[in-house]
């Protein structure tokens, strides 16, 4: 027998449901549900409904309703919602790098390997700020353990950039994005190598061997 809260469940469904035209199921889910949903959801305060709001709004070719999708992407962000730190940071970034920067940081911090890759472009070469390369090596290396294959030819490049050169490291990097398939990282890891002694490539090498489980 069934469950009597069950039963009243089936019972209503059944009274309800009604056939949809098979395109609807081609929509994208944005569409089906409508701005109007989100943006109610959003009012009442929920952050992944602010984020979704704004991704939609910030399609639109209205002017005033990207620049309310600027507004959405900073009410999720300040709740801690890493889409909306990324989103919101790119967004900014033109016009005020110094704030995109800090939701860039707040992003990276939370695991978003992009947000940790862009920050590390930025402050790899002083794009609207000081440039930093302590600080955007550590997040290239954050960015690459999150997933972004790029960041290690970034990372192993950038020792270009320094006054004394870790040339090992910068070849150690630049194999880590050649096993990962990265364009251009097996002429980097040809360049390095030159930088090095016999014994020096043999200690690159085996920082790399030492990552494989």
């Amino acid at each position: 027998m069934f469950p009597l809260m069950l039963l009243v469940l089936l019972v209503a469904a059944g009274s309800s449901v009604q056939a949809q035209d098979p395109a609807w199921a081609e929509l994208p889910w944005s569409e089906r549900i409508g701005v109007g949903w989100y943006k109610e959801l959003a009012e009442r305060g929920d952050p992944e409904s602010q984020y979704r709001l704004a991704l939609l709004l910030e399609r639109a070719e209205e002017e005033e309703l990207r620049e309310t999708a600027r507004e959405w992407y900073e009410v999720a962000a300040k709740q801690g919602h890493v889409s909306a730190q990324f989103s919101l940071a790119r967004l900014l970034y033109p016009e005020d790098p110094a704030t995109a920067v800090r939701w860039y940081r707040a992003a990276a911090e939370s695991g978003s390997g992009g947000a940790a890759f862009n920050l590390a472009v930025i402050l790899e070469n002083g794009q609207g700020i000081a440039a930093e390369l302590d600080d955007a090596a550590r997040l290239y290396e954050l960015a690459f353990t999150a997933g972004v294959e790029q960041a290690a030819l970034n990372r192993g490049l950038l020792e270009y950039k320094r006054p004394e050169p870790d040339w090992v490291t910068a070849t150690m990097w630049a194999l880590r994005a050649e096993q990962a398939g990265v364009p251009e990282a097996g002429e980097a890891v040809a360049a390095l190598s030159e930088k090095l002694t016999a014994a020096e490539r043999l200690r690159a090498r085996k920082g790399v061997i030492s990552d494989i489980p």
